[in-house]
């Protein structure tokens, strides 16, 4: 999540190919290092409560184990209200959509679910692949503005393997797309899952950060980068959230934002390009939304949740450039 100022809404919603699950093959790399090989699950459930980002609002968010029966489920979040069901959204492409500064899933009857990356990048790479996830609001906590509360929590209740073997999304031929008009994407095939981002941020000089997703080293080195902004953009992000009914920025902290003011971080930066490797933090839950980790190396120009979702929209629509692996 990246508070900035609200880029182009696009005309229509995109649309992605079905993403059906041929069968698998296995490649001489295959598991790759440090991921697991089954399916997974939370060994306990897992209940976290804070307040969104966004929405400013309290919600709790009860993680729940799954019965090995329900083993490719995937991640599925329901909302809920005074103990009823509202209604239930998976945690797929097809589900996003499009609200200022965070991806959003909707459900066939309208219920939102805002603000799911660092929690959805959290999951993959702690592999937990079947949950259910309660909410008593629209919003996801946004709890330390990155992924690290996440994963602490997740490990600390621990994950059971399901009798599934886990399946990755391999990419077999290069691939390359604009997305915006900043925005450049590719992909080339890669034994593991890697990610070259270079960022741009106003008063900043130009950041990079090249990073091999596992489960291993996201957690020191990426999953603490947290959601950032410019405080003289919080003020017109607020309004225009007041003005079209749908509000922004009303829970960022110092707890959760790093808060940009004339060209500084107020309080220093946690790590070092913190902001690019928050990036790599969205891609990695954006990318989630795939139903699988992905086996490239991604080499990213100006990302953002809008055009990671529409440049993995584009690759799956491209059948000929990946396949399910095992």
């Amino acid at each position: 999540m990246t508070v900035l100022p609200p880029e182009e809404t696009p005309s229509h919603r995109e649309k992605t190919a079905p993403q059906e699950q041929p069968p698998a093959s296995r490649t001489p790399s295959f598991p790759p290092p440090g991921w697991p090989t089954m399916r997974g699950a939370l060994a306990k459930e897992l209940v976290v409560s804070g307040r969104g980002l966004h929405t400013g609002r309290k919600v709790t968010a009860r993680l729940r184990p799954v019965n090995p029966e329900a083993a490719g489920q995937g991640v599925l979040f329901r909302r809920v209200r005074h103990g009823k069901m509202l209604g239930v959204i998976p945690a797929t492409l097809r589900a996003w959509r499009k609200l200022p500064l965070c991806s959003t899933l909707e459900g066939e009857n309208g219920l939102q679910v805002r603000t799911v990356e660092h929690l959805l990048a959290a999951l993959l790479i702690c592999g937990i692949d079947d949950v259910t996830v309660d909410l008593d609001n629209e919003e996801v906590p946004i709890l330390d503005g990155g992924a690290e509360a996440w994963i602490l929590g997740i490990r600390g209740v621990g994950r059971t393997s399901l009798p599934v073997t886990r399946r990755f999304i391999r990419i077999k031929e290069p691939y390359s797309s604009a997305v915006g008009n900043t925005g450049r994407y590719s992909v080339a095939p890669s034994p593991v899952y890697s990610v070259d981002v270079k960022l741009v941020v106003h008063d900043f000089a130009p950041m990079a950060w090249s990073y091999e997703v596992n489960p291993e080293t996201f957690a020191a080195e990426v999953a603490p980068a947290r959601s950032y902004g410019h405080l003289k953009w919080v003020l017109p992000a607020f309004l225009h959230g007041l003005f079209s009914k749908t509000p922004v920025a009303r829970g960022a902290r110092p707890s959760c934002v790093a808060a940009i003011c004339n060209g500084h971080v107020l309080g220093g930066m946690k790590l070092p390009n913190e902001f690019a490797r928050h990036k790599v933090l969205d891609m990695v839950g954006d990318f989630a939304l795939a139903g699988a980790p992905v086996l490239g190396k991604f080499t990213v120009v100006q990302p953002n949740h809008r055009r990671n979702q529409i440049f993995m929209k584009r690759i799956l629509a491209q059948r000929s450039v990946w396949e399910w692996v095992g």
